[in-house]
């Protein structure tokens, strides 16, 4: 909103201030504002129970979109052994 303003080459000294005090009281803005979409908990990293050195076919799955069976997996090998 402060952006809009400021585009329209408006001077408005407490423009910042003001939009943040609108915010904090308008309900629709509250509601439909950005969402965090971060996880609540660390991530935990798990490891394989698939050997696959570098990469593989995985399967067969049940069939998915697009009649696939198959899962292809590509894993960065480049790391110290």
């Amino acid at each position: 909103m402060a952006t809009r303003v400021l585009n329209a080459k408006y001077y408005w000294p407490t423009l910042i201030i003001d939009n943040v005090e609108y915010v904090k009281r308008c309900i629709q803005c509250q509601k439909h504002g950005n969402l965090i979409h971060q996880p609540v908990d660390e991530l935990l990293i798990l490891a394989s129970s698939w050997q696959l050195p570098c990469g593989g076919m995985l399967g067969p799955f049940p069939l998915a979109r697009g009649q696939c069976m198959y899962l292809l997996v590509a894993i960065d090998c480049f790391k110290n052994r």
